[in-house]
């Protein structure tokens, strides 16, 4: 099962908001203000940072209630590919809720937005540390399991899809069809190679006609003796 959350922010909105030199230190937790500082805290990463807390809230279900905004953090490993980092009542709520999230984030000039997923689990949460937040020190909720990382089962169904159409496209007539076919038309000739071939099981190819077996045999062995002188 999945949840998702959407969230759109106007970054004019977040520059106004980040004129109060306290707002990073609000919303932001600290390894996430960590990376924003090194970057000089442009406003659409701050936006953007701002709207996955929004998002997790929405696929979480339960809005921002019960935890902290700092407490749900947007980092980027080493290739810069995003994901939320939980602590305190935030990832108590995950665990109960028995979800794992998966984000993606972007921005233009004007808008930032992040879409947030969670799916059940089939497997126990865990506490452990996460390969891709070891730079950074802190504890995640993971997957113990790789078949059971986000997106795995709607991956697993839609690659079920694709082979069966593949098959389908590929796949022979039945040998139900095949004598409907032969019977329909029976008794037709074609040209080949310059010469009249009679085919009683209704083969045939383009530019065919119609003919009755005797005609088209009688025609075929004249041509061929006339090959033979």
């Amino acid at each position: 099962m999945l949840s998702v959350g959407v969230d759109l922010l106007e970054i004019s909105r977040m520059e106004r908001a980040m004129q109060n030199p306290r707002f990073c230190r609000r919303i932001l937790g600290d390894k996430e203000y960590d990376q924003l500082a090194g970057r000089g805290f442009p406003a659409a990463s701050v936006a953007v940072s701002f709207c996955a807390k929004e998002a997790f809230s929405k696929a979480l279900g339960t809005g921002v209630r019960g935890f902290l905004l700092r407490e749900v953090q947007l980092l980027r490993d080493e290739l810069g590919k995003p994901f939320l980092y939980l602590e305190g009542a935030a990832l108590e709520a995950a665990r109960k809720a028995n979800l794992e999230f998966s984000v993606s984030a972007t921005h233009t000039a004007r808008y930032a937005s992040v879409t947030v997923i969670g799916e059940k689990r089939r497997s126990k949460i865990t506490v452990s540390k996460r390969r891709g937040a070891c730079a950074h020190g802190g504890n995640a909720a993971v997957l113990t399991d790789p078949a059971d990382q986000p997106g795995a089962e709607v991956q697993r169904k839609l690659i079920s899809s694709v082979i069966l159409m593949a098959r389908l496209r590929k796949e022979e007539p039945s040998h139900e069809t095949i004598p409907k076919r032969r019977h329909a038309g029976a008794g037709r000739k074609i040209r080949s190679g310059g010469s009249l071939v009679f085919h009683p099981d209704g083969e045939c190819g383009r530019g065919c006609g119609t003919a009755s077996a005797g005609q088209g045999l009688r025609r075929a062995g004249r041509h061929s003796v006339r090959k033979g002188k």
